[in-house]
């Protein structure tokens, strides 16, 4: 089913619209929906009804429109865009009276209960000298529930140009939509100046109605109680739809409209056969994507594996290309994708892969799910193994006159050693070599699965690279050298002749801008989990904030129509603090009879283990890395530092530890005592969560805590994974959990954790422009243990290890 619903994660989809004039004379100078509702229309001409329904949908959208009236033969064209709650619009309006130009903007705000709030401001030009104007426009709008919306607005304040047929309009009305989409029934009530300021205002009732009988068609009319009624239609094409209709009949005069417009790129009134979705897989796809001024739009990771997905489930479909192209993913990823391109070759539609200048070890550990191989002929396919490389800081912090001191629990929870060692510590070695053989021996057996080889010939080929196209095609490592150019007419024979590409396959998200009935939540927790709120794509990269993830929790907890909960884990740990309080908001989800499901990414260690694992149900994939359950606290005695550099200190304190964290002294003896007791404490806890969690006795937590580190196949043998699957495994697992019986309808609805106030604007503005994008090993340890500063016991992952 399409991806995220609702939510301000951004998007790059269109919304649907269609316009239509009023049917009052005294509004000929904009045009509005057909059948408009103040309280129901959201898309690019819902500024000119109620600017506050702009924020309800933040996707971009663009409509054109144009009129002419039946009786005078008077016109007017308008155009808008509209996108995250922004909009720009030109009227153009020509009559008896001259020309009239109007420029319009728009603003509005998303504000907690489903509450909004909006403006128009309009700058007329008529023709003739000196008779410029402006005009304002003030809407709310209230959606509390799925099936009913209430708006309000203020048009034309101060009715600024009464010759003009632009007079102040008041409304009130209320939406229904008793089964969601299909049927939408609108009332508002209207009061409107009147030309004489000595007269009462005008009034106006209408109903508005809006079906949609069959998918891809719209109909809308409307009738008011001076027996005005107008009707249309729309029709939409996959990502733009057209319309005609008529209004004002019975009223002051007919007029007859015309509109071209973005809509929902899922809505097709006519199927597609012969379409063959293409899917590019370049770089990486973080969860929440940066959005600072320098940073191109970046799509997010579930929105490209929802396109997979899509791919897979939409039997108009034909097949499927994936272009591939130095992917950043780690290697669950990868398998999470290779399982939903298994789906469509599984019911009998081909997939090429076709991999560009940089393909990896990840890129082509990709493309082996597909029936064809295709390469670029002057690429090298970099397939070498796998490598992990760690730095070790202790001999520079000698010399630098800085004492680490750490404690942990237990042998395997090695995140100090960079910091104590200089080398791996036996367990270390023993753990970081056991993952190394699972993630190779996963690269080796689908080289040897799908290109039909023994596991020690793969083993040969994967070990033996990089190697040139031409060494790749001879080894049969990939089927054919292609440039991009000859591709289109070469896939002729895997998806027979007369197909046709769809380069933008589902590209754009449309987000409908209205609650779902009945809906699963996704909560994300990426990056290292912190106290506090959640920062999006800052010079230091995603952090998950608890204080963000709870609210998200508690949000979904409240939310009637939420049946169940996915928490998708992407995350190496942090702060054990901040993990306790995100375990105990998903409790009290599943004490209140919400299911709560997990799904691991590439990572979910540690902290990313602890906040997961009171879960009904947890989700890995097979190079999953997961495990971690130990902790360890620690600091940095600068003493030594300061004798260096000539810098003298001297500790006044009351009280036996008051001092322990003075930066001129190590911890002596006593101090040590109590760190040790705090940070088996917080073992303890942690321990029992697990144990309580998976349903085992503390003595078995213990054999496969201790701080070791698994891969999700590991892990699944020793009973930390229930599953080995995918997001959308996880999905249908919670589906079941809240009784929803197969093929009922429910939509996914994200829940952003990305809580940046105005203090990270900086940060956000300069982030993608001068933070690598794949940064050395080095500074991306600095960048965790910069999101950490000030957090006393960690519960993270011992290093960060990254697959080449």
């Amino acid at each position: 089913m399409p991806w995220s619903r609702t939510g301000p994660s951004p998007a790059l989809t269109l919304g649907v619209l269609l316009l239509a004039p009023a049917a009052q004379a005294a509004e000929r100078a904009r045009l509005e929906p057909a059948a408009a509702s103040v309280a129901a229309e959201d898309g690019p001409m819902g500024t000119a009804t109620n600017p506050a329904l702009v924020a309800f949908d933040p996707d971009p959208g663009l409509a054109v429109q144009y009129r002419t009236s039946l009786d005078d033969l008077s016109s007017t064209v308008q155009a808008n865009a509209v996108g995250g709650g922004t909009g720009l619009g030109v009227l153009v309006a020509s009559g008896e009276a001259g020309t009239n130009v109007a420029l319009q903007s728009t603003l509005a705000a998303r504000l907690p209960h489903d509450w909004t709030l909006g403006a128009n401001f309009w700058w007329h030009l008529p023709a003739g000298q000196s008779n410029n104007f402006t005009a304002w426009d003030l809407g709310a709008g209230w959606r509390p529930l799925p099936w009913i919306g209430l708006g309000a607005v203020a048009r034309d304040i101060g009715s600024p140009a009464p010759q003009w047929g632009i007079r102040g309009r008041w409304q009130v009305g209320v939406v229904l939509r008793p089964f969601g989409d299909p049927l939408q029934l609108g009332v508002h009530h209207s009061w409107i100046e009147p030309d004489d300021a000595d007269a009462a205002m005008d009034r106006e009732l209408c109903a508005t109605l809006k079906i949609h009988p069959v998918r891809g068609l719209a109909l809308r009319a409307y009738a008011t109680d001076a027996y005005a009624f107008g009707a249309g239609v729309e029709l939409y094409f996959g990502g733009t739809g057209v319309g005609a209709w008529t209004s004002g009949l019975g009223g002051d005069g007919p007029d007859a409209s015309v509109a071209l417009f973005t809509s929902d790129p899922a809505e097709r009134l006519i199927g597609q056969g012969g379409r063959v979705a293409a899917v590019r897989v370049e770089g990486s796809y973080p969860y929440q994507p940066p959005t600072g001024l320098f940073s191109r739009p970046t799509e997010s990771y579930l929105h490209l594996l929802d396109r997979v997905h899509e791919a897979a489930r939409d039997r108009s479909v034909r097949g499927l290309l994936l272009h591939l192209d130095d992917v950043d993913l780690s290697l669950a990823q990868i398998e999470e994708l290779r399982d939903l391109v298994g789906k469509v070759r599984s019911s009998g539609r081909p997939v090429v892969a076709y991999l560009d200048e940089a393909s990896s070890t990840a890129a082509y550990y990709l493309a082996t799910a597909a029936d064809v191989v295709a390469m670029h002929p002057a690429a090298d396919l970099d397939l070498k193994g796998l490598t992990a490389e760690m730095l070790y800081f202790r001999e520079a912090l000698d010399r630098l006159g800085l004492e680490p001191q750490f404690v942990k629990r237990s042998e395997f929870k090695s995140g100090p050693e960079p910091f104590t060692r200089t080398g791996p510590s036996d367990a270390e070695r023993a753990q970081t070599e056991a993952l190394l053989d699972d993630f190779h021996g996963a690269v080796v057996s689908a080289v040897a699965e799908h290109r039909n080889r023994t596991t020690q010939e793969a083993a040969a080929l994967v070990e033996g690279g990089p190697w040139s196209a031409s060494e790749a095609q001879e080894r049969g490592l990939v089927d054919v050298l292609l440039y991009p150019d000859d591709l289109e007419e070469e896939l002729e024979e895997p998806f027979c002749e007369g197909y046709r590409l769809d380069d933008a396959f589902l590209v754009r998200e449309d987000r409908s801008g209205w609650r779902a009935p009945r809906a699963i939540a996704v909560v994300v927790v990426e990056g290292p989990i912190t106290s506090g709120p959640s920062r999006g794509a800052t010079l230091l990269g995603p952090t998950t904030g608890a204080e963000t993830v709870v609210e998200a929790l508690d949000q979904a907890r409240k939310d009637s129509a939420v049946k169940a909960v996915v928490l998708r884990v992407d995350s190496p740990g942090g702060s054990a603090f901040a993990s306790e309080d995100i375990a105990h908001a998903v409790d009290r989800l599943r004490e209140d009879g919400k299911p709560v499901v997990a799904s691991m990414g590439g990572v979910a260690a540690s902290g990313g283990y602890y906040v997961l694992s009171g879960a009904a149900a947890i989700y890995a994939q097979p190079s999953t890395i997961t495990g971690s359950i130990g902790v360890y606290s620690g600091r940095f005695s600068l003493g030594g530092l300061y004798e260096k550099i000539g810098i003298d200190a001297t500790i006044f304190a009351r009280g036996r530890h008051a001092a322990m964290n003075a930066t001129s002294r190590p911890w002596d003896p006593s101090d040590l005592a109590v760190v040790e007791r705090l940070v088996e404490a917080t073992y303890d806890r942690f321990k029992q969560r697990v144990a309580e969690g998976r349903n085992l006795d503390l003595a078995a937590v213990e054999q496969v805590a201790r701080g070791r580190v698994w891969s999700g196949t590991r892990a699944h043998g020793v009973g930390l994974v229930d599953t080995l699957g995918g997001f959308y495994d996880a999905v249908d697992h919670a589906r079941q959990e809240a009784g929803m019986r197969p093929g009922a309808r429910y939509e996914l609805v994200t829940y952003a954790s990305d809580d940046a106030g105005l203090t990270e604007l900086p940060a956000r503005l300069l982030g993608a422009a001068v933070w690598p994008a794949r940064p050395p090993a080095a500074l991306d340890a600095l960048r965790l243990w910069s999101a950490l500063e000030g957090e006393r016991v960690l519960a993270v992952m011992p290093y960060l290890l990254e697959v080449r």
